[in-house]
């Protein structure tokens, strides 16, 4: 069946062909998201340079940071910038912190005894006693966690040279509900927006699947083997995208 009455409509409800943006909105730079890898003992974070996913370095030129902050009567050192005096400040070196973000301190009291800094054993809460600018300083992960994330957000903004606010970061599979809103808070007093957390198995699934030639069906084991963790996912990968079947290990 055809139709040949024609139907007017008033150009001005029609949308433009090839909109420009307003004009507030131009010559401002587009938004950039990064990607974090929140690991035990080290982080990275990228981002997509000319089409393609990019590690980027920081200072040293290194693609990966220690997960550690240390604290001394002048300053506090993060990342790389700790290494020289960890050993002999190892006291006020906080490491490790991933393990301990949204947890009680009778949920971690077993790993706390083998670490170097002092608890505060009288808090619900984990807290690290660290001397810092001649005084005692009480320090939850949570905080901790955003210096290494700020840390993350000042590489890239170093590497891109253009102001960061957003981010997607991988974590642990096994992470609670409790564990997950800690890494979100940590983000945002870091000054990141975090657009999602996606599990570290997955993301690397998803890595797989985006770097593949063959677009067939596959089934695939994605070991994550970490300094905090050993898990084995088992992943369907079809048409691009990533379905988890199963996924087990010691977190």
């Amino acid at each position: 069946m055809m139709f040949s009455k024609k139907t007017n409509i008033d150009p001005a409800l029609m949308p433009p062909v090839d909109s420009a943006p307003p004009p507030e909105e131009r010559g401002r730079p587009k938004p950039v998201v990064i990607g974090i890898n929140f690991g035990t003992s080290k982080c990275c974070v990228v981002a997509v340079r000319d089409g393609r996913v990019d590690v980027l370095e920081n200072k040293l030129g290194q693609r990966t940071t220690p997960s550690c902050v240390a604290f001394n009567s002048q300053q506090r050192l993060v990342g790389s910038d700790d290494l020289d005096q960890a050993v002999e400040n190892g006291a006020n070196t906080v490491h490790a912190v991933k393990r301990l973000l949204g947890r009680t301190y009778d949920e971690v009291k077993d790993f706390s005894s083998s670490c170097q800094f002092q608890p505060m054993r009288k808090s619900p809460k984990f807290e690290y006693v660290v001397h810092y600018k001649n005084h005692d300083q009480k320090l939850r992960p949570v905080q901790v966690a955003a210096m290494l994330l700020g840390k993350m957000k000042d590489i890239a903004e170093s590497s891109l040279g253009c102001p960061v606010d957003r981010a997607v970061i991988s974590v642990p599979a096994s992470f609670g509900n409790s564990q997950r809103l800690a890494v979100k808070y940590a983000a945002q007093v870091a000054g990141l927006e975090v657009l999602r957390l996606i599990n570290e198995t997955t993301a690397a699934g998803v890595a797989f699947a985006d770097n593949r030639t063959v677009k067939t069906p596959a089934v695939i084991a994605v070991v994550d083997f970490g300094d905090g963790k050993l898990v084995v996912s088992i992943m369907e990968v079809r048409d691009g995208s990533v379905n988890v079947m199963a996924a087990n290990g010691n977190p």
